[in-house]
C-alpha cells in the first residue's frame, strides 16, 4: 500500500514536471511563432513600400521625359537637352530606362540624363531634378542659381514655395506649375503639358 502510494506521487510530480516543461516550451513556442509572423510581415510591407516608391519613380520618369518634350527653350539653346538628377537620386535607373524606350532623341535634339552633386554643374542642364530629401537651405541655394533658362522640377512643397517651376504632388505623377517663375526664366511650355497637370 504505501509501496503503491510512492509511485503515485512519483508519477504526480512527474506529471506535474512534464505540464511545466509542456507550458514552458508553449510559451517559447507561440512567443517564436509570433517573432516569426512579426519579421515575414515587416518583410511583406517592406516590399510592398519599395514596389509602390519604385513605381512612383517610374510614372515620375515618364513625366519628366515629357515636360522634356512640351518645353521651348531658348534659340541659343536648341542643340541637346540634358536632364539632370541632383544627388541623391531616387529613380534608381527608371530614368535611363525611360530614354531607352523612348529614345535619345527629342524633336532632333540629343537627350540625355547626368547626376550632378554641385551647383557649378548647373549650368550643363536644361532640366534639373530635386528630390525632397534635399533640405531647405541648400534647395533655395540651388533655385537660386537655376533660374535662367533651366526648368526646374520637384516633389515638395518647399520646392514649390521657394520658386520651384514644376512640382509633382503624388505618386500618380500628378504635378502644379508656376506658370510664373517660367515664364521669367524665359521658358515656354505648350498646352499638352498643362493637360497633364492636376
Amino acid at each position: 500500500m504505501q509501496k503503491s502510494l510512492i509511485i503515485n506521487n512519483v508519477i504526480l510530480l512527474l506529471k506535474m514536471r512534464w505540464i511545466k516543461v509542456y507550458q514552458k516550451n508553449s510559451a517559447i513556442g507561440v512567443k517564436r511563432l509570433l517573432f516569426i509572423s512579426f519579421i515575414g510581415s515587416m518583410t511583406i510591407l517592406s516590399g510592398t513600400l519599395f514596389a509602390a516608391t519604385s513605381n512612383s519613380y517610374q510614372v515620375k520618369a515618364k513625366r519628366l521625359y515629357s515636360m522634356a518634350k512640351y518645353t521651348t527653350w531658348s534659340p541659343k539653346n536648341n542643340k541637346k537637352i540634358t536632364l539632370c538628377v541632383y544627388q541623391p537620386n531616387p529613380f534608381n535607373g527608371a530614368l535611363k530606362k525611360q530614354v531607352k524606350i523612348k529614345g535619345k532623341r527629342i524633336k532632333n535634339r540629343k537627350f540625355k540624363v547626368i547626376y550632378i552633386k554641385n551647383t557649378a554643374q548647373i549650368k550643363h542642364c536644361q532640366l534639373l531634378f530635386l528630390s525632397k530629401q534635399i533640405q531647405a537651405k541648400q534647395l533655395a541655394s540651388i533655385l537660386a542659381q537655376a533660374q535662367q533658362g533651366i526648368l526646374t522640377v520637384g516633389e515638395s512643397d518647399k520646392f514649390f514655395r521657394l520658386g520651384g517651376m514644376i512640382n509633382f504632388i503624388n505618386a500618380k505623377g500628378r504635378f502644379q506649375i508656376n506658370h510664373k517663375a517660367i515664364k521669367k526664366a524665359g521658358l515656354r511650355i505648350s498646352s499638352q503639358l498643362a493637360k497633364l497637370a492636376k
